[in-house]
């Protein structure tokens, strides 16, 4: 007897092509806290995030960044909580910082702040946009972004 495969055909070809998008450090926030300040688009495109056609990819330094925005403004936020349910899920992925998007930040303007640096790179690797609201990201043209 031929064993059942784990994944049909149609599931593996949506894993291969899921879009991705990048997730900055406020468009989390106020995705999480249900803030006004979010724009529609990137609202709806984090809540179409299924797991299946797409994944939002929130690289480790927004995890950092936060929790420190959660400390400095004193957010009642359970953020072990938050990022359990986040890596628990197949509607996100949360990637580390490694060599390879070392190597990818040192090809960035040097005006960018670490932070977004990191942010870019991980865009560039997945070639994916970044829903963000930074301006120095939306007006470099180095990378795609949506708000």
């Amino acid at each position: 007897m031929k064993p059942k495969p784990k994944f049909s055909k149609q599931k593996l070809y949506n894993i291969c092509v899921m879009k991705k998008f990048i997730v900055d450090t406020h468009t989390l926030l106020w995705f999480i806290t249900k803030d006004k300040n979010i724009s529609k688009k990137a609202k709806d495109i984090l809540i179409q995030c299924d797991g299946i056609t797409s994944q939002a990819v929130i690289p480790t330094i927004v995890l950092a960044e936060f929790l420190y925005l959660c400390n400095k403004y004193h957010l009642d936020l359970d953020i072990t909580e938050i990022v359990t349910s986040l890596s628990e899920s197949n509607d996100f992925i949360i990637f580390p910082f490694n060599l390879e998007i070392f190597f990818k930040m040192l090809k960035l303007p040097q005006h960018f702040e670490m932070h977004d640096r990191i942010i870019a790179a991980t865009s560039e690797l997945f070639q994916a946009p970044i829903l963000t609201k930074d301006r120095v990201l939306m007006q470099s043209n180095l990378v795609e972004t949506i708000w």
